[in-house]
């Protein structure tokens, strides 16, 4: 009775990015002991992602458990036993994926556990799309579908996390650098300096950002400063010269040169298509 579960509404047309990819059970839990469940002969790969709590798990037919932890990604795929439990109090995210869908295939013959990396992010859209579906009415169908796009990309790289652990590394780390330089765009962003925070050599970093993102470290530097300097050329009166210096450049000419490479247009006339009078 403590028990509290809440299931994403699958059969809505607002869920087809999840149907699409063969999820066809999932939701958030918050579960106690003696919760249990125990399948001899799933014909579905499970997906749980612990964001809190305890569980234990036996996957391999044998009497040996392994405590899931919070942060832990656990993929069983279908056809062997599923033995799991929770020990406390247990938090999880969990999907049900079913392998004759044409998409629901998984890269993986065995029982799986490493580190989730989106589960927060999942457990948010999660929620959003929940709430959005019950209210629905157009507007919150439409917020609802974009959420279930969310989860389906969240859930594909977890799930691929497993099979390229580096990549999850990598991207992780990545991401930190990115909020990193886009928190202090106006610092000096060399490769080298990138590289550092990274603790990769400045061509590692260069290969691990062509990878990820099909784009040198330069480019998207240049992206996020000219994102940055677009919204202040539409939110602030500031001068070309103290806009240049928030985003990084030495010179409102710099700046204005890369701007109308990126983007076709000068900065002065980017401001007035914003304000026209």
């Amino acid at each position: 009775r403590e028990c509290r579960e809440r299931f994403l509404p699958l059969q809505e047309p607002h869920a087809e990015p999840l149907s699409s990819r063969g999820v066809n059970f999932s939701g958030v839990s918050d579960v106690v002991a003696p919760y249990k469940i125990w399948r001899t002969n799933p014909q579905f790969h499970l997906v749980i992602l612990t964001l809190g709590g305890e569980g234990e798990c036996v996957t391999d037919g044998t009497d040996k458990t392994r405590l899931i932890h919070p942060g832990d990604l656990w993929i069983s795929p279908a056809g062997i036993c599923q033995d799991y439990r929770a020990t406390g109090a247990w938090r999880i995210l969990f999907f049900h994926i079913d392998p004759t869908h044409p998409s629901g295939t998984i890269p993986y013959e065995k029982v799986m556990i490493g580190h989730a990396t989106y589960a927060r992010q999942l457990e948010s859209a999660m929620t959003w799309f929940i709430n959005e579906s019950l209210t629905n009415t157009p507007v919150s169908r439409k917020a609802a579908r974009a959420y279930a796009e969310v989860i389906r990309h969240c859930l594909d790289r977890e799930i691929d996390s497993l099979a390229h652990p580096e990549h999850r590394l990598a991207r992780a780390q990545l991401d930190a650098l990115w909020e990193a330089i886009n928190g202090s765009i106006s610092q000096n962003w060399s490769v080298e300096e990138m590289a550092r925070r990274m603790r990769l050599s400045s061509a590692q970093l260069r290969r691990v950002v062509a990878s990820h993102h099909g784009m040198t470290p330069q480019e998207i530097l240049t992206r996020l400063r000219i994102g940055r300097t677009k919204e202040l050329l539409r939110r602030t009166d500031y001068s070309l010269d103290q806009i240049a210096e928030q985003v990084g450049y030495d010179s409102p000419f710099s700046l204005s040169r890369v701007f109308k490479r990126n983007t076709g247009i000068s900065p002065r006339d980017f401001r007035k298509a914003a304000y026209p009078k």
